[in-house]
Order: C-alpha cells, then sequence, then structure tokens
C-alpha cells in the first residue's frame, strides 16, 4: 500500500516543526507557510490529507479550503481545520461541513494522527 501525502500548513514555524515530527515517521509530508503555497504545490503534490490552519495572513484557511472544493482535481482531498482560537459553536459546525475534521490548539500528536487515519479510513 503506497504511503499516504500530508499538505501542512501553518504560519507558525513552531506549529508545523511539530506536526513535522508527530508524522514524519507514518506519512510523505510537505510544508507550506500561507494558503498561496497551497495552491503552487498542487501542481507537483498531491495530499491525501491537508492539515489547514484557520488564520493565516492571506489567503485564510476558508479560502484555501473553498478553492481546493471549487477544482476538480483536488475537491476530494481530505481537510483537517486547526485553529488556536476557540471558536462559537455554530462557526465550528460551519468549518466541519466546510472540511473533514477539527482540532484546537494546542492539541497532542495522538489527537492529530487519530483525525487523520480516522478520515483516511473513510
Amino acid at each position: 500500500m503506497p504511503e499516504k501525502k500530508i499538505l501542512l500548513v501553518d504560519d507558525d514555524l513552531v506549529c508545523l516543526r511539530f506536526l513535522r515530527e508527530t508524522l514524519e515517521k507514518k506519512y510523505v509530508l510537505r510544508l507550506v507557510q500561507n494558503g498561496e503555497e497551497v495552491l503552487e504545490i498542487l501542481q507537483s503534490f498531491r495530499p491525501d490529507v491537508v492539515v489547514l490552519d484557520v488564520m493565516m495572513p492571506g489567503i485564510d484557511g476558508f479560502e484555501v479550503c473553498q478553492s481546493l472544493r471549487n477544482k476538480k482535481f483536488s475537491r476530494n482531498i481530505k481537510i483537517v481545520f486547526a485553529s488556536a482560537k476557540e471558536l462559537p459553536i455554530e462557526k465550528r459546525n460551519d468549518i466541519i461541513r466546510r472540511g473533514d475534521g477539527y482540532l484546537l490548539k494546542p492539541f497532542g500528536p495522538m489527537d492529530l494522527e487519530h483525525q487523520i487515519e480516522r478520515i483516511i479510513a473513510v
């Protein structure tokens, strides 16, 4: 079975390092720091899952998600949103409807792995 590919998107380098250390032994990873880079990297890297920070400068996580969903080649990529801000239940439900998973930062390595394994299995 081929290795699953994960794209990690976060403007916080510390968070990206944590995500990389958590996942690099199990998955093929690419890391980017902003929404613009997501659209560029998808030309050469087709992830199974995108772990996507909600709040980033420039193109935020919601806009990236919408862009992925609007393109034929990327509409089926699974998306796990990550947010450092506690969101009202309505906003959280909106995030879950747009994506495939949601994690509140800071989250533990097992939480992230569980989310990814759950949505890859679907």
